[in-house]
């Protein structure tokens, strides 16, 4: 072949042939695959990661792995155990999926005090900046437990109003570890693309978001000066005791359908109960129960007022977790609200089993 060989080029080949050499043997493969690329996990140390199970703290994690950097989840449970439920389900597939030689853990804080606090005492405008300094500060005290050099957020400049330049000045001085912010400069549909490309875009899709305290008119430009004389008016051992009293999961050993409350689960439609789809509109078009009521999540939340609290209600979503957390919050309020287990893929499974 040498003769052939002189016209051989290198710089611009028609077709690249793959070979892998042996003492023994030449082998020729097929096209590479390109996977996600990166670094060994572990050879970066360790941090912790604020996760809320929405799409962006799962793909900061992620991104934080593939740079070699393992990790363990810090959540701030804001919506009771649903909320958690739905963490822990982003969590788990991140550990099964991308942490391969870890056991990562998840610490769950009780943030509902801290936030009853706030509200007590803060002027409203600046919870959100304030809700996310003391997240950090939980942060920062699992973080120095597990040995972690840095803390890690799923922040990206001028998403939400606590993501303004500033607001993100004055949310990073409430640590003195290092900050990682990997999604700093994306855009949210580049944020989505990777999180349906790593697997945890349809868990995270149905996980609620609950650290949106301020709907209206949220403080934009924080003064550092003005959140500090705000903090003063907490109790100072409020994040101590708030830590302390975390859950702390092995997420590799976790089992899931353990955690979830079974008072409020059911497998069928009950007798005389009225069924809630609370899918999107479009999900619930292309195919919905012939006797469901449709009422989005947030439609629904607005319209128990006025129900009758004499009948049953199973509510029913994509994968059982918004409908989980709203049986659970109406339960509370004195109505008969179940969910149904296993969400739409169970409902069409009820509606076949019927014919």
């Amino acid at each position: 072949m040498l003769p052939h060989a002189e016209r051989v080029d290198l710089d611009d080949p028609e077709i690249t042939v793959h070979l892998e050499l042996t003492p023994t043997e030449v082998r020729l493969l097929g096209e590479p695959i390109p996977g996600p690329g990166g670094l060994p996990l572990g050879v970066e140390g360790r941090a912790v990661v604020l996760l809320s199970g929405g799409f962006d703290s799962a793909v900061a994690a992620w991104q934080m792995q593939r740079r070699g950097v393992a990790l363990d989840y810090v959540f701030c449970q804001l919506g009771g155990p649903t909320h958690q439920v739905g963490a822990l389900r982003v969590a788990k597939l991140l550990a099964e999926r991308w942490s391969y030689g870890e056991r990562p853990r998840l610490f769950s804080i009780d943030f509902e005090p801290v936030v009853v606090q706030l509200q007590a005492r803060t002027e409203r405008r600046y919870w959100q900046v304030l809700l996310k300094r003391l997240m950090l500060r939980a942060a920062e005290q699992v973080a120095r437990k597990r040995g972690a050099l840095a803390i890690a957020t799923g922040e990206a400049v001028g998403q939400v109003s606590s993501q303004t330049l500033q607001n993100l000045a004055v949310i990073s001085r409430a640590t003195q570890l290092l900050l990682l912010r990997p999604l700093v400069g994306c855009n949210k549909d580049e944020i989505l693309a990777i999180a349906r490309r790593i697997g945890t875009f349809e868990t995270s899709k149905v996980v609620g978001e609950y650290c949106d305290l301020v709907p209206r008119r949220p403080a934009t430009a924080a003064r550092l000066e003005a959140v500090e004389a705000l903090e003063a008016h907490l109790d100072p051992d409020l994040i101590d005791r708030a830590v302390e009293r975390a859950s702390v999961f092995d997420l590799r050993g976790l089992d899931l359908d353990g955690l979830a409350a079974p008072e409020l689960m059911v497998d069928r439609i009950l007798p005389g109960a009225l069924l809630i789809d609370l899918r999107p509109r479009a999900q619930y078009q292309s195919w919905h129960h012939p006797d469901a009521l449709h009422l989005e999540f947030q439609q629904a939340l607005r319209a128990y007022g006025s129900f009758d609290r004499s009948r049953r209600y199973v509510l029913s979503c994509d994968l059982g977790l918004l409908s989980a957390h709203l049986a659970e919050r109406r339960r509370k309020e004195g109505f008969e609200a179940f969910h149904l287990r296993g969400g739409t893929r169970a409902l069409r499974e009820l509606v076949g089993s019927s014919r």
